[in-house]
């Protein structure tokens, strides 16, 4: 697998995490080298880049407030937050 082309701009790893070395570094070998196709947050900006979004009036509720901001989505996930994923999937439109 090709190393995730989002790894050294990913806000989770040198920003929520950087507390955690050895948790980036396990982390970061799963889902940026091995897998990024099984990160969540990966799954989701390549759903934005195919043109995907959420209706203007959508408001998710999952323990957070979101209102039609994907971006935003991404920052609030966790690379194996699938369940998270899962229930934002549903919502977009292209």
């Amino acid at each position: 697998m090709v190393k995730c082309e989002y790894v050294d701009n990913c806000s989770f790893f040198n920003e929520k995490m950087k507390g955690l070395p050895s948790v980036v570094t396990m982390m970061k070998e799963i889902f940026c080298e091995k897998d990024n196709q099984g990160c969540a947050r990966y799954q989701l900006r390549k759903k934005i880049l195919e043109g995907y979004t959420l209706p203007e009036d959508d408001t998710l509720h999952m323990g957070e407030t979101f209102v039609g901001n994907l971006e935003a989505m991404i920052e609030n996930l966790y690379p194996n937050d699938h369940e998270k994923l899962q229930r934002i999937m549903i919502h977009l439109i292209k």
